[in-house]
């Protein structure tokens, strides 16, 4: 396991709420775990946007029908579309 940090962070009242909440109900095995898990997927998104950022000044904006192509192709997997 990687060594760990502890930090002190606010956090509005709702939110510590509802993470407990969910700690309660097993979606993670505790409040770090939970808030962890939740800045892990924020980096990645972040480094998505990264990504995107450069295939977007390699190759441009996407035409009307490459995005049409994507909605459609997301809203069979999500079963809505964006």
């Amino acid at each position: 396991m990687d060594t760990v940090t502890k930090v002190t962070v606010t956090v509005p009242s709702q939110l510590v709420r509802q993470l407990r909440e969910g700690v309660g109900e097993g979606r993670a095995r505790s409040v770090s775990a939970y808030i962890t898990e939740a800045i892990e997927q924020k980096l990645d998104r972040d480094d998505d946007q990264t990504v995107l950022g450069e295939i977007l000044a390699d190759h441009g904006e996407p035409t009307a029908a490459e995005k049409a192509w994507v909605v459609d192709a997301l809203s069979k997997i999500y079963g809505k579309a964006g």
